[in-house]
């Protein structure tokens, strides 16, 4: 007696991998047709159990989980269901109908990519059905995919428990060069290798994991000392370098006195050597840093026996003689300070030769000049200024 239901022809079309009457069917019925069995697939469910995967593949391709995703009566999708199918099965054609189930992971994945970590009424992902299982490409695969290797069931068991329990020595060293936390207890305070199926695989997964410390220590030691090499390979200018080149592109500034104004550099001599230091700092080019000492034209130089070259009197010199002691060579002095004491010089030898030869006069207009003489000498901040100086490298 033929059957006059569509739903179960249906069903049956998909369990016979019968894809001529399955386009025929759907067409006039939902193509989901859930199961009333206890297990509650649906035509893509056993598809997939079924291993056809050319009317998995037609299903797929109709929208057959676009609405709402395919699930059994335990919450169990596609992915774990897959999963569920060990490479130790029965089968005829074993290694055929695990080679589909692969591809057919793929293509669900590929699809809708969001359940990879979803978990059914036991807390169970599709990583940890296939961990229990023994199967070792499809748990590849999904740790490929992304999967998290250290999620844990409703009891607390991550996928390396069962794996270890199951003594899957194959999957035990997957995941724990995956990255896994080899020593998650579960809820009774037991970790994997608690649950190790044999002494055997109890060794091999400490030695997988005694193995993937020390690849990681090698690894962050290369690691380190790729990042030493590019910093080693970034010029540090040393502090030499630093003052010649602070030296050679300092901007020029403006000095005014004696009421005109005048345009000098950084250095007062003018003057910058093969190693951009002043004259006076030749024998430090080698070794010499920013100072924060006294001024420059304070600091008495010595002349050198050997090169001819000019050398600063060391701090503790200093401390037991005064650092006035001598006055520069005239070589250090700029042509500003000798021009000013020349000019200094004059205005003094005047000013004497007018006190001397006033001496017979008013004393009333004598200090009425003298006054006069001193403030117009002093108005002029410049002189005033070179004149402290000056006074002080004369003592």
């Amino acid at each position: 007696m033929a059957e006059k239901d569509a739903t179960v022809r249906l069903r049956r079309a998909v369990k016979e991998n019968n894809l001529f009457i399955v386009k025929r069917l759907i067409q006039r019925t939902d193509m989901r047709n859930p199961d009333p069995a206890p297990r509650r697939y649906t035509s893509l469910a056993w598809a997939a159990v079924l291993g056809h995967e050319e009317t998995f593949e037609y299903l797929m391709s109709s929208g057959h989980d676009d609405a709402e995703l395919s699930k059994d009566s335990e919450n169990n999708t596609i992915l774990m269901i897959l999963a569920d199918q060990n490479s130790s099965s029965s089968r005829p054609n074993s290694a055929e109908f695990m080679g589909a189930a692969l591809r057919m992971a793929r293509m669900y994945y590929d699809r809708y990519p969001d359940i990879l970590d979803w978990s059914n009424v036991h807390g169970r992902t599709a990583l940890h059905t296939a961990a229990l299982k023994g199967h070792e490409e499809l748990a590849r695969m999904l740790c490929d995919f992304g999967a998290d290797v250290d999620l844990s069931d409703n009891k607390g068991n991550t996928p390396l428990h069962y794996a270890s329990s199951w003594g899957h020595i194959a999957i035990v060293q997957l995941l724990v060069e995956r990255g896994c936390l080899h020593a998650a207890k579960n809820n009774d305070g037991f970790t994997a290798s608690d649950y190790a199926y044999s002494f055997s695989t109890k060794d091999t997964l400490q030695d997988t994991v005694r193995l993937q410390f020390e690849n990681n220590k090698k690894t962050r030691r290369a690691i380190f000392a790729q990042a030493a090499a590019r910093a080693n390979g970034h010029t540090i200018p040393t502090p030499t370098q630093l003052k010649a080149r602070d030296v050679i592109q300092s901007p020029t500034r403006m000095r005014s006195g004696s009421g005109t104004s005048r345009t000098t550099t950084t250095s007062d001599s003018g003057e910058v050597d093969s190693n951009g230091l002043a004259p006076g700092n030749r024998s430090q080019s080698s070794s010499s840093s920013p100072s924060n000492g006294p001024h420059p034209y304070l600091l008495p130089h010595a002349p050198s026996s050997s090169n001819g070259t000019y050398s600063t009197t060391s701090p503790s010199k200093m401390r037991g003689n005064s650092p006035f002691s001598q006055p520069p060579p005239a070589s250090t002095q700029s042509p500003v300070l000798s021009r000013m004491r020349e000019r200094d010089a004059e205005e003094r030898e005047k000013y004497y030769r007018t006190r001397s030869g006033s001496q017979g006069t008013a004393s009333t207009s004598n200090a009425d000049n003298n006054h006069r003489m001193v403030l117009s000498f002093l108005r002029d901040p410049l002189r005033k200024k070179m004149l402290l100086v000056w006074r002080a490298v004369d003592l």
